[in-house]
């Protein structure tokens, strides 16, 4: 798994993004109506559909071999949404 593949991931649409993380990741990937969020993101309830999307991408993306975050780059101070575990490791 290379960044283009986590890149073309993020920015499919839903179809294609759980068909291709599913083929990569070798599992099943939940609808986003049937996901309740990572256990380490306490904002959850609380995001918007949009980043609810995104957020169960990151996370399904925990073992990448690099480290993948989502940020909210339109607030001043740019908070950090979801670190793959990876990232946070």
């Amino acid at each position: 798994m290379d960044r283009g593949t986590v890149l073309d991931l993020l920015a499919a649409d839903e179809a294609a993004f759980a068909r291709d993380a599913g083929d990569l990741l070798g599992v099943e990937v939940p609808p986003l109506d049937a996901f309740d969020g990572p256990d380490d993101c306490p904002a959850w309830p609380d995001l918007l559909a949009r980043r609810k999307r995104l957020v169960r991408r990151v996370w399904l993306l925990d073992d990448a071999p690099f480290g993948v975050t989502l940020a909210g780059p339109a607030y001043e101070d740019n908070p950090v949404l979801y670190a793959n575990r990876t990232l946070r490791g």
